[in-house]
């Protein structure tokens, strides 16, 4: 039988390689937490050769990728490697018809690839802010307005003492990649204090500072706010300079 083509034109039997890499410097895999200023090298979470997913779409088609570091490609020989040089690229699609494997597509160049703090725009599997390693590479030929771009999350899991790997979401059509990483490394960042308390306001009254709605600081309050004594004459509680009681209980006894 003829080989199947997939609905990206290319034979079936076609795998391809995410290679997502940091420059080998320790600034490049370092990711700082801007609410507690906390920084955390990151570079243990790199491996060889590779961390692999499978497309959701393409059932040939798997993404190779790393951490901090470059990834190898397969021992085998691998056709056109000028379009993705390991040492030169971040990521790239690799094409396996049979025994063979091409080199296609570059998805990010090698000195692009950086992490950052993710505080926004949260995909599928990812709830909070946290590092987002980040690699570009060049326009892509099938959307005019994209980049090719790889994104791996990396979120806290105590039990993944070995980094778990998922796709969240790859486009062949915008050259773009999402990729799930679960791992206790990213556990070491504290969570951002919770905002303090606000203040509590008092206002004066009958001698005492009490809480209010709308007042001034304690200290301000304690200033200005001067116990009124009171002392009952003819059956009614008048202010005493010469001592007595505040006016609750001037009351309760005067009448």
């Amino acid at each position: 039988l003829p080989p199947q083509l997939d609905d990206r034109g290319h034979t079936m039997f076609v795998q391809v390689i995410l290679l997502a890499a940091a420059a080998m410097n320790d600034n490049s895999c370092t990711v700082t937490n801007p609410e507690t200023g906390q920084s955390e090298n990151m570079i243990s979470l790199r491996v060889q050769p590779y961390f692999k997913v499978q497309s959701k779409h393409y059932l040939n088609y798997s993404f190779y990728f790393n951490v901090c570091g470059p990834i190898d490609l397969p021992d085998d020989p691998v056709t056109n490697p000028d379009v993705c040089t390991p040492e030169l690229s971040s990521a790239c699609e690799v094409q396996y018809i049979a025994d063979t494997h091409i080199a296609t597509e570059q998805y990010g160049s090698y000195p692009t690839a950086i992490f950052t703090w993710n505080t926004e725009n949260f995909p599928e599997g990812v709830s909070a802010p946290g590092p987002l390693y980040f690699s570009t590479s060049g326009d892509c030929p099938r959307s005019t307005t994209k980049e090719f771009t790889s994104l791996v999350y990396i979120v806290c899991d105590e039990n993944a003492t070995v980094p778990q790997v998922s796709m969240i979401a790859d486009d062949y059509w915008e050259c773009s990649l999402k990729i799930l990483m679960k791992t206790n490394v990213a556990c070491r960042f504290n969570p951002a204090p919770p905002p303090p308390p606000p203040a509590k306001e008092y206002r004066c009254r009958d001698g005492q500072c009490v809480e209010a709605e709308k007042g001034v600081g304690i200290e301000e309050c304690e200033q200005a706010c001067v116990r009124l004594e009171y002392e009952c004459l003819d059956n009614q509680c008048v202010r005493s300079e010469k001592g007595g009681v505040d006016k609750t209980e001037c009351d309760k006894l005067c009448g």
